[in-house]
């Protein structure tokens, strides 16, 4: 399910090119993942429009699993 979540997230055909919504494996980006606020590499959730979050949100889901989405105020 999260195979088939984040496929369709990276697919997703509004997402602009100048602003990937995935790094590649080596990028060191995929170790930049804390919490804390600050300016990053990649598409901010917020920029997302409608379409872009229902995927977002179902890769989240898909992660989180139902209680953990809950938590986090996501749709799972």
């Amino acid at each position: 399910m999260m195979s088939t979540s984040a496929e369709a997230f990276i697919q997703a055909p509004c997402l602009p090119i100048s602003e990937p919504g995935h790094f590649a494996f080596e990028d060191e980006q995929r170790l930049d993942w804390h919490f804390i606020p600050r300016a990053r590499k990649g598409i901010p959730f917020k920029d997302l429009d409608p379409a872009q979050r229902l995927l977002g949100n179902a890769l989240l889901g898909a992660g989180l699993g139902q209680r953990g989405a809950h938590t986090s105020g996501r749709p799972s």
